[in-house]
């Protein structure tokens, strides 16, 4: 456990979970799992990074990023929040207010946004991490290819020849060609299976849904995978996901 705070300027960076007692005031915090006992003030510049989950009473004016869940026991104000798996906003107030709040599976809160039309987004259904290595690999492959389909056409015209009559150079060619062919063949055979990963990932992600136990505000924006629904009049005990085409709503569960 870190004993007090962690201020501006502070970097804290473990290998496994970190436990802070006190506030994260503008510092950054880096770990498997991040616990923020009393809270997280970024100040605009604080950013608290876990592979795993983060916890903390609060967060303002922050940048927080966990691979599976992050839990709030308070409030999320004018925050960019993003989670893998799921966010939870609960306790006494559990209200998100403005910024953005981005979860791969499920957002829950008790109120997003306020009577005064503050503009919040909600994001359900998205993982940028994963769309972003996505893109990624598929730009990737397309070289790849032209680079083993230009090798295959070369080892095509040495086996037309005699391999006898080849100098000592050309079988020095022969053999660089052959064995970079098998490289690049088994970097494109890796990148294949991780896209095949990563969409079976993506398509899971498309049951995303927002379930809100109290109050929605005009100024919300929810959005469910690619698509998009302005929040126009309060609506309560509702949860959003996505249909058919469409961001339908049903009651909170």
């Amino acid at each position: 456990m870190v004993q007090g705070s962690v201020q501006e300027g502070f970097y804290v960076k473990a290998g496994g979970n970190v436990d802070i007692a006190g506030v994260v005031s503008g510092g950054a915090v880096e770990g498997t799992n991040v616990t923020v006992r009393l809270g997280i003030m970024g100040m605009n510049r604080g950013k608290i990074s876990a592979s795993g989950n983060v916890v903390a009473k609060f967060i303002e004016n922050a940048t927080v990023e966990a691979g599976q869940d992050i839990l709030v026991t308070d409030v999320v104000l004018h925050s960019r929040l993003s989670a893998g798996n799921k966010i939870r906003v609960e306790g006494k107030r559990g209200q998100i207010l403005g910024g953005i709040t981005a979860a791969g599976k499920e957002i829950v809160a008790k109120s997003v946004g306020t009577s005064s039309n503050i503009e919040t987004e909600m994001q359900a259904g998205v993982n940028p991490k994963l769309r972003e290595e996505y893109l990624r690999l598929r730009k990737e492959i397309k070289p790849l290819e032209d680079s083993a389909d230009q090798m295959q056409k070369g080892l095509s015209i040495f086996r037309t020849m005699d391999m006898n009559m080849l100098t000592p150079e050309k079988k020095e060619m022969l053999l660089k060609l052959t064995r970079n062919q098998f490289v690049t063949k088994g970097q494109i055979e890796a990148k294949r299976n991780r896209l095949c990963e990563l969409e079976t990932e993506l398509e899971e992600l498309k049951g995303g849904q927002i379930r809100i136990a109290d109050y929605v505000f005009p100024g919300v924006k929810v959005v469910i995978g690619s698509l998009m629904k302005p929040i126009q009049e309060i609506a309560r005990y509702v949860t959003y996901y996505a249909d058919g085409g469409d961001i339908r709503i049903r009651p909170f569960k």
